[in-house]
């Protein structure tokens, strides 16, 4: 239910539908699957066969560092193998991002704490309010536990170096939804100028606009070129949040008092292209003025863990730690990484991917057998194709109406009905099905 709502859907970008008309919302159909099982309070048979097929205790300790997406998708795996899995954490409740850096306009904290009670159920053990580094120490942990998974995430602002960035009033991207969610009180003021493209920077202004500040987003490049989703940029659009492309930061403007006053921008212009073959923004000679009382800066995101330093973890020169694939095993022994912690910033699917396949990794390394199949069920289906599909587009979900959305965090996106949800799942083209020639050779 969670992932269904805030994914990238990777598979819609594999998915053959899409030279026919639209790919098929998986994702869609996630959420509705999951939101029903909840209404109809199935939820609970379901964690009751989960807790019933967890393999026999192997008498391993695992020690998960990060209750983020690659952590808590690694403790599940390993905790139904039989381990004895504690993980670690620096905030007082699970999710990483989920919980911290995604607005609840996007993700409903009421539905991601319900899904976060399977975990306790299935006897993955917590630590909150835990600094690995601080308050236990990650030698500690390679010492006392049979292997350590490190998936502390891509959760450290990249600092933009312009002048007056450190005026009172200048906040971080992920910071400043960090610390709105942990409910800290955050005077931003009227006007807010938000410097960056991507979802941090999208998530940023979306909540200052509800916050009821007029929200300005500073970009050097053009729409184009913004990395994040298409979909929240387009909301964003909608409510009327204003964008100024072609406009890179220069510096900050403060009164007197050393207290922002506005932000001073440059003005771009596309010349050829840069050494990663995108179109290269230069100055114009053009400047001028924004007007604001808060500048949130958002241009990235990157991995920090000192930690690793006191073992020796070989680290990569943007700070993520190097893993070695296909086992994520690090140059430490017992000591394993995935998620952002390895890649640097990316997406929730691709940092959980990561981590179940970790998970076999740890596993096998431990058991010395291939136990990770055993998780999973044969399921019965017909193998039916339609050879003349017809053209059916997707189904988009309602959405709250503008008016409504700004004044709340109320969720934006309302979901399928049941009917919407079978048209959609209908509209699969059944590209896993082979025939026999296929099959044979």
């Amino acid at each position: 239910g969670t992932v269904g709502r805030i994914c990238y859907f990777h598979c819609q970008m594999r998915c053959r539908r899409d030279m026919l008309d639209d790919p098929v919302s998986q994702g869609e159909i996630h959420r509705y699957l999951a939101d029903t099982m909840y209404k109809m309070g199935k939820e609970k048979e379901i964690y009751q066969r989960l807790i019933k097929e967890k393999l026999s205790p192997t008498g391993k300790n695992i020690a998960i560092v990060g209750a983020g997406p690659a952590g808590l998708t690694a403790a599940y795996y390993l905790v139904r193998l039989g381990h004895s899995v504690t993980v670690y954490d620096s905030h007082p409740k699970a999710g990483g991002i989920l919980q911290y850096g995604i607005p609840a306009y996007r993700l409903p904290k009421e539905g991601l704490n319900k899904e976060l009670e399977l975990f306790k159920k299935l006897g993955v053990k917590f630590m909150f309010n835990t600094r690995v580094g601080q308050d236990v120490s990650l030698k500690s942990l390679q010492k006392h536990n049979d292997a350590v998974f490190v998936a502390v995430g891509a959760q450290k602002d990249i600092e933009l170096d312009i002048p007056g960035r450190h005026l009172k009033g200048v906040l971080q991207g992920y910071e400043f939804l960090e610390d709105f969610a942990l409910g800290k009180k955050l005077p931003i003021g009227k006007r807010v100028v938000v410097v960056g493209a991507g979802n941090v920077a999208i998530d940023a202004a979306r909540s200052c606009l509800r916050l009821g500040a007029e929200v300005t987003v500073v970009y050097r490049r053009d729409r184009d070129e913004m990395p994040a989703n298409e979909h929240e940029i387009k909301d964003a659009l909608d409510e009327s949040i204003h964008f100024m492309f072609m406009s890179a930061p220069h510096r900050i403007i403060g009164d007197l008092k050393g207290k922002v006053t506005g932000l001073e921008v440059r003005r771009m212009r596309f010349d050829g292209l840069d050494n990663s073959g995108r179109k290269k923004p230069v100055e114009t000679g053009e400047t001028m003025i924004v007007e604001c009382h808060t500048v949130i800066l958002a241009i990235g995101e990157k991995v920090e863990f000192e930690p690793g330093k006191e073992v020796g973890l070989e680290l990569r020169k943007n700070g993520a730690i190097r893993a070695h694939q296909p086992h994520y095993q690090t140059n430490v022994p017992k000591i394993f990484a995935g998620g952002d912690a390895v890649t640097g910033p990316a997406t929730v699917s691709e940092a959980m991917g990561i981590a179940r396949n970790a998970a076999e990794a740890i596993d096998m390394q431990l058991m010395k057998e291939k136990r990770f199949h055993r998780l999973f069920r044969d399921f019965k289906y017909k193998d039916e194709v339609l050879t003349e599909p017809d053209v059916l587009r997707k189904i988009d979900p309602k959405k709250l109406p503008v008016k409504e959305r700004i004044a709340s965090f109320q969720e934006v996106l309302a979901g399928y009905s049941g009917e919407q949800a079978m048209h959609e799942a209908e509209r699969c083209l059944r590209c896993d099905v082979k025939c026999q020639e296929e099959q044979e050779n």
